[in-house]
């Protein structure tokens, strides 16, 4: 018998193509006992793998990976879409199976006129092939009539989001939803992911994801590799070694695993952007200071022309090396405010903090250098 975090697995055959599946019961848990379980299972969860993949607007893989290990307390306990989304699940899934491809739900639900059959899965799931994963389904599409014939069974996610956040994206939703679906396609063999987002509570919108083997793959590299990362970062975590011991062997390892761990969002972000939020963020971008009458005349010379041209691309390459430097160096905090327990810290002037994302801000008072 496989157990994972002390409880029992036992196969799973609901999605009907794949061997290798197993899974623990969840229905009896708590909220409390979930989470413990899925904390002590030591896996990565779908939720977990657009973060892993640098698509999480809010944190970073970094960060993730200290809250892993066991550096630092995961402070995130949900908001009130995700509240919603726990407390409306099993409404949201009645509202998914009248759903039609014109938008509509409502004049379906009074005709009785259902398009799919969806249930819900009451396991976390695991599977032999993919050791790094440990994925909470929140439905699987028993029936769809337009998808079924051609892929068989699916899976089902739900989410309550906010309008406006969601229209920051060029398909309606953040990519870190795709990854997820990805991730349950590629463990359950299905072909097909069925979205169903809430915007601020009442707008029901409803997207077909199918399966990119493409996407899956790197899904696969990447959060492979950041388990064996967690993997190696929670043994010198719980070792006997001194502080400073720690220190070098968790910053060793962040050298190791830069390309998985140093990625930042706002750079993988960029492709997935509307074109009117990236106009949104260059204006936000620009300091009033900075901005001089630097448009080119109409008939100046091609000598003006070349020289901003030169001094442009000057620009991009100091740019360029003072974020590589930043990088280097917010890696280097957040290892010393992680390993010393410290949310936040003044420092002559600034205050450095690293509770829910790292970031470090002027002071009103300047209270010395550490």
């Amino acid at each position: 018998m496989i157990e994972v975090a002390g409880h029992k697995t036992s196969r799973v055959s609901l999605f009907g193509k794949k061997t290798g599946l197993r899974g623990v019961n969840i229905t009896k848990m708590s909220m409390s006992e979930w989470v413990a379980f899925r904390t002590a299972s030591f896996k990565v969860g779908g939720s977990d793998v657009g973060t892993v993949m640098g698509l999480n607007s809010y944190t970073d893989p970094m960060t993730l990976w200290f809250e892993k290990i066991g550096l630092k307390k995961k402070h995130f306990a949900g908001n009130v879409f995700t509240a919603t989304g726990h407390l409306y699940e099993d409404i949201i899934m009645r509202q998914a199976e009248f759903y039609d491809d014109t938008g509509e739900w409502w004049s379906n639900f009074y005709s009785d006129t259902k398009f799919r059959k969806i249930k819900a899965v009451p396991y976390t799931l695991f599977h032999n092939d993919m050791p790094y994963f440990g994925l909470n389904l929140d439905g699987r599409v028993v029936h769809d009539d337009k998808y079924t014939p051609m892929f068989g069974k699916g899976v089902w996610e739900c989410k309550t989001i906010g309008g406006y956040y969601c229209d920051k994206f060029e398909c309606g939703y953040p990519e870190k939803y795709n990854c997820q679906v990805q991730a349950y396609m590629m463990m359950t063999g299905c072909e097909y992911a069925i979205l169903t987002l809430v915007r601020d509570g009442r707008h029901v919108i409803q997207r077909v994801v199918l399966e990119d083997p493409e996407y899956q793959a790197k899904i696969h590299s990447t959060c492979s590799q950041f388990h064996e990362a967690m993997m190696y970062g929670k043994e010198v975590v719980d070792s006997d070694l001194s502080l400073n011991d720690k220190y070098d062997n968790i910053y060793s390892l962040q050298q190791s695993y830069s390309h998985i761990l140093d990625v930042s969002a706002d750079d993988e972000l960029q492709q997935f952007y509307t074109e009117l939020h990236k106009a949104e963020r260059d204006m936000k971008g620009i300091a009033g200071d900075h901005i001089r009458n630097e448009f080119i005349p109409h008939g100046e010379s091609h000598a003006t022309i070349n020289e901003l041209v030169h001094e442009r691309m000057e620009a991009e390459a100091k740019l360029k090396e003072a974020k590589e430097r930043k990088q280097s160096i917010d890696k280097a905090l957040k290892g010393y405010m992680t390993l010393n327990s410290y949310t936040k810290v003044p420092v002559d002037g600034y205050n450095v903090n690293f509770k829910k994302r790292f970031m470090v801000t002027k002071s009103d008072k300047n209270l010395g250098a550490l």
